[in-house]
């Protein structure tokens, strides 16, 4: 079902967990600050490494499939944490910390 997740790229986490929420290549390039031809290219490199097609193409946009929302799902419980820590240190100054 899959090839070798030590290679995946967690951008394209991200750009899976934004697609799965806007349903719309487009948007997802919008949101992401990428074009839309990197966001079909990060599809096709997700759709290769889990070997499914992931997405459906609608008249309006893409649904997801079972396996997209589920990857989508666990994109964001991993990510999340990552997340908080650095925009916990976003304002730390070594020069202010007094531990040791």
């Amino acid at each position: 079902m899959q090839k070798n997740l030590d290679s995946l790229d967690l951008n394209l986490l991200r750009l899976l967990k934004v697609v799965v929420e806007t349903h719309n290549t487009s948007v997802t390039a919008e949101v992401l600050g990428i074009s839309q031809t990197s966001v079909s290219r990060g599809m096709a490199k997700l759709r290769d490494t889990f070997g499914d097609q992931l997405f459906i193409r609608k008249a309006h946009g893409v649904e997801p499939s079972e396996l997209a929302e589920k990857l989508a799902e666990a994109a964001e419980n991993m990510l999340t944490p990552f997340t908080q820590v650095l925009d916990a240190y976003q304002d730390f100054d070594p020069q202010e910390y007094t531990g040791t």
